[in-house]
């Protein structure tokens, strides 16, 4: 079932707190489940029925954060910990000592053992948590501070100390200038000493945003970079290497290799509405090593005047690409949300061009409608779900937009003023435009739409509408959020329906 604050009431339910009436009114409420009115106690535990009838206990509602778009459950990463051999008790808080937020657990070990080193205990991590709840800190301690109740004390967890050495398995040195200038980027935005050429970025702790700040940093100091560039790479001497070879021809450069092996049909991938392809990253790994992948980038993010201002212009730009680079064979075009628009009149420009598009897939995407036919819909859909349905559909857009001002003017606010957010934000824009003016039209070919679950705001039909459009429509659905369809742990079903789709 879904997880949800833990309710409870019966005839032994306590009548309230001691000489404590403010606090018996924010636990004790008064309502009715459809069996009359109740007194029920609000636990503060989240909770869910599991599929074998029981409550499975998820942790605290107060221990619950959200940290880059993604909300975590602190105890979760903490019974992650306390599952690893030789560690006795774990916290997990989130910080901001270095001026943005991120995830950092401290750990003990169990009594006469040594602690495992954060590099073995984050090994262990990444086969139980997904990438999102990976702590970018892992500090050991001799002991935990608590109160005098007996809880840990956050407030007394010390700040993790730069780490000296990255926790690679070997470390090699920067070999020239290029990678001492990548490294010493590297360091100041991970806080991390010492790091070898081909430590992995993201294992280190980066993250998205922190990989945007290495690029601003980088390209100040005339290391050409992109966001595909950290894509392909991410490690120093892989940043090195494309540094190298910027400036050789630009023909390509919107063309992107992720995964050139194998002898599987290729997958190409088109943009998000910032213009890159970094959130593909997740699903192009777990296509597997046979899936060959490519992707197709705006040009705005380099130099944000030649970003294109029309879906049908960007789209046979690519188309030309692809051809010049793959001038026959079958090919499979991938899009999430707006990409799924780039996908569809790619398609259209390369069966102009002689080619056939053997499939499209779309993550997500809804249909591009004039705002009277988006009424029209909306209003039909609304009016089959009656007035519970309107407020819950008004509840749920206005809580949204609350989300999306936050997001806007908080961390991502932050980051907006360097070079590389402006290329994006700019390119956004465009992009934004650029949808208001399309309008999506019929299409004949085999196309899968894969969806989450419970899209409830959107106000849709279950295939959001595509059915009008296109008669060789086949559905999926994944039960994950929109956002978090690429991410772990949900990325891993995404790429076995895509792989059967291929098929």
């Amino acid at each position: 079932g879904a997880p949800g604050e833990l309710w409870l009431g019966g005839e032994g339910l306590s009548p309230g707190y001691l000489h404590d009436p403010e606090r018996t009114r924010s636990r004790f409420v008064e309502m009715d489940p459809g069996c009359g009115p109740r007194r029920l106690y609000r636990t503060g535990d989240r909770a869910r029925w599991n599929t074998s009838g029981y409550l499975e206990f998820l942790g605290r509602v107060d221990n619950q954060v959200k940290l880059r778009g993604f909300r975590i459950e602190l105890g979760e990463v903490e019974t992650a910990m306390e599952a690893v051999d030789g560690v006795a008790q774990a916290v997990a808080m989130v910080r901001s000592d270095d001026g943005s937020d991120s995830l950092v657990a401290y750990y003990v070990a169990e009594t006469g053992r040594t602690a495992p080193p954060p590099k073995e205990l984050r090994a262990a991590l990444r086969q139980t948590l997904p990438v999102s709840m990976l702590p970018a800190h892992l500090v050991v301690m001799d002991s935990l501070p608590t109160t005098v109740g007996g809880k840990v004390d956050r407030k007394m967890l010390p700040a993790p100390e730069r780490q000296e050495v990255s926790d690679a398995i070997s470390h090699e040195a920067p070999r020239d200038l290029t990678e001492k200038t990548i490294a010493d980027v590297w360091s100041e935005v991970l806080g991390i000493e010492r790091i070898g050429i081909h430590d992995n970025f993201f294992e280190l702790g980066g993250h998205s945003l922190q990989s945007m700040r290495v690029l601003e940093r980088a390209n100040r100091m005339g290391l050409r970079l992109a966001p595909a560039d950290f894509f392909r790479s991410p490690t120093i001497a892989g940043l090195a290497e494309a540094v190298q070879v910027a400036s050789t021809a630009k023909d390509l450069e919107s063309l992107i290799t992720l995964q050139p092996e194998g002898e599987r049909t290729p997958i190409y991938f088109t943009h998000s509405l910032p213009g890159d392809l970094l959130g593909y990253g997740a699903l192009v790994h777990r296509l597997g090593s046979d899936q060959p992948c490519y992707g197709l980038q705006s040009l705005g993010l380099l130099d944000p005047t030649r970003a294109h201002t029309s879906i049908t212009g960007m789209a046979d730009y690519y188309a030309e690409l692809v051809h010049t680079f793959q001038p026959e064979g079958p090919l499979h075009l991938v899009g999430w949300c707006f990409g799924s628009h780039i996908a569809f009149e790619m398609a259209r420009a390369l069966e102009r061009r002689g080619r056939k598009v053997t499939s499209i897939a779309m993550l997500e995407a809804f249909p591009a409608l004039t705002r009277e036919e988006y009424l029209v819909k909306r209003l039909s859909v609304l009016r089959s779900r009656g007035l519970r349905g309107a407020f819950r559909y008004a509840a749920e857009r206005l809580q949204g937009r609350g989300v999306e001002v936050l997001d806007r003017e908080g961390q991502f606010a932050l980051e907006a003023r360097s070079g590389v957010f402006e290329h994006r934000m700019v390119v956004y824009e465009k992009n934004m435009t650029a949808l208001r003016e399309y309008h999506s039209a019929p299409y004949e070919g085999r196309v899968l739409l894969v969806r989450v679950k419970d899209q409830p705001a959107a106000l849709l039909p279950d295939d959001y509408g595509w059915g009008e459009l296109i008669p060789n429509l086949e559905i999926a659905v994944v039960d994950s959020a929109h956002e978090a369809m690429v991410q772990e742990p949900h990325v891993g079903e995404v790429a076995d329906i895509l792989r059967r789709w291929h098929e």
